[in-house]
C-alpha cells in the first residue's frame, strides 16, 4: 500500500484506489479537520512544507490553484516524493514547467498532470476510431472553449493534441 499526501481539499477529490492517505493540507483549517473525521485521515496540516518534511510520501498529489504548484512541486522532490500527480496546469510559465520536468528527471520522480479526460471511455473510443483509420485521417481539429485556458479549455487543448497524435512525453 502506498502512503500518500495531499495538497489542496477544494474542489478535488481525495480518494486514491489502492492507497492508504496519511496527511492532507489545506489553508482551511476547519476543513482540514472536517475531511480528517470523516475520512479517518490521521494527520492533518495547514503548511505543506511542515507535512513534507515530517512524513515519507510515496505519493502526493497536488491540487492548490495554479501559482502554488511550483514551489510545492519542488518541495516534494527536495524531500524524497517517489511520484507526484498535479492537478493541471502545471504551470503558468513555460520556464518552471521545463524546470519541473528536468528537477523530476533528474531525482527519477514520477510526475503526472491531471488531463483526466484522455481515460474517459468516449474519448477512448474516439481515439481508437482515430488510430485505426475507420473514420479516415484528421486534417484539421476545430475547438471551442467557453472557459479560461488553464481550466477546462486546457482538456479541450490536450485532447486536440492526442487526437492527432502530437503528444510530446514527459
Amino acid at each position: 500500500m502506498y502512503k500518500v499526501g495531499i495538497i489542496g481539499l477544494g474542489q478535488i477529490a481525495y480518494h486514491i484506489d489502492k492507497t492508504k492517505i496519511t496527511s492532507i493540507c489545506d489553508i482551511n483549517y476547519d476543513l482540514v479537520e472536517e475531511i480528517k473525521k470523516d475520512c479517518d485521515i490521521s494527520k492533518g496540516y495547514i503548511n505543506y512544507e511542515k507535512m513534507l518534511e515530517e512524513n515519507n510520501f510515496d505519493i502526493i498529489s497536488i491540487c492548490p490553484p495554479i501559482q502554488t504548484h511550483f514551489d510545492i512541486i519542488k518541495k516534494c522532490i527536495e524531500t524524497g516524493v517517489k511520484a507526484i500527480f498535479c492537478e493541471k496546469t502545471i504551470s503558468y510559465s513555460l520556464e518552471e514547467a521545463n524546470q519541473i520536468i528536468e528537477l523530476r528527471k533528474k531525482n527519477n520522480v514520477v510526475l503526472g498532470v491531471n488531463y483526466i479526460l484522455r481515460w474517459d471511455n468516449l474519448n477512448k473510443e474516439i481515439k481508437e476510431l482515430i488510430d485505426t483509420g475507420v473514420i479516415g485521417k484528421i486534417y484539421t481539429i476545430v475547438g471551442y472553449g467557453a472557459t479560461a485556458l488553464h481550466t477546462s479549455t486546457s482538456h479541450l487543448i490536450d485532447l486536440m493534441v492526442y487526437f492527432s497524435n502530437n503528444a510530446t512525453p514527459l
